[in-house]
């Protein structure tokens, strides 16, 4: 086994407790808290935290993630968004940073492994979405990942990506 790879664990956990109103109708705010142990190969904790006011909504998420196979693949991530609603347009705004290399962009990546060190990832997304009726949503984005990572101790600079959405949502 490398020197940095991990014994896996059979237990799989997951725990969460909220208190607030996650729509933020009946109440002006949402916080929650969870531990994940062994679900995806990770132990990690989150807290997530929405408030409301006026006709803004501001949010955020703090979690820490350590891979259970390898012992270099942990850190924080954290997010912060805003959304302002503007005549029935939400406009939204979101910062992102994952420092533990477990994010959806840097595993993607394909880049996860025993000599990856001090995963450094950014976001920045900002995106409008509008109710056509009680059923059919229109929306778009424009999101913009940065970062660099090091490999077996060499700072290597991943590829900035621009990743654009455009969509129609029905529920049925």
């Amino acid at each position: 086994m490398a020197d940095n790879q991990k014994e896996t664990r059979d237990t799989q956990y997951a725990l969460s407790a909220t208190v607030g109103d996650k729509k933020l109708k009946a109440q002006n705010y949402y916080v929650a808290a969870a531990y994940n142990d062994g679900i995806s190969g990770i132990e990690a904790y989150r807290v997530v935290g929405q408030v409301k006011l006026a006709d803004f909504k501001l949010g955020g998420l703090f979690q820490n993630t350590e891979s259970q196979k390898f012992s270099n693949m942990e850190g924080n991530s954290y997010f912060v968004n805003i959304a302002y609603n503007l005549n029935g347009v939400n406009l939204k705004a979101e910062y992102a940073k994952d420092e533990s290399g477990l994010g959806k962009y840097f595993s993607n990546a394909g880049t996860i492994g025993a000599d990856t060190t001090d995963v450094n990832v950014s976001s920045y997304t900002v995106g409008a979405d509008y109710r056509l009726s009680k059923s059919t949503m229109v929306f778009g984005h424009y999101a913009y990942y940065d970062g660099d990572y090091k490999l077996s101790g060499v700072k290597v600079d991943l590829k900035d990506d621009n990743v654009v959405t455009v969509g129609l949502r029905y529920d049925f």
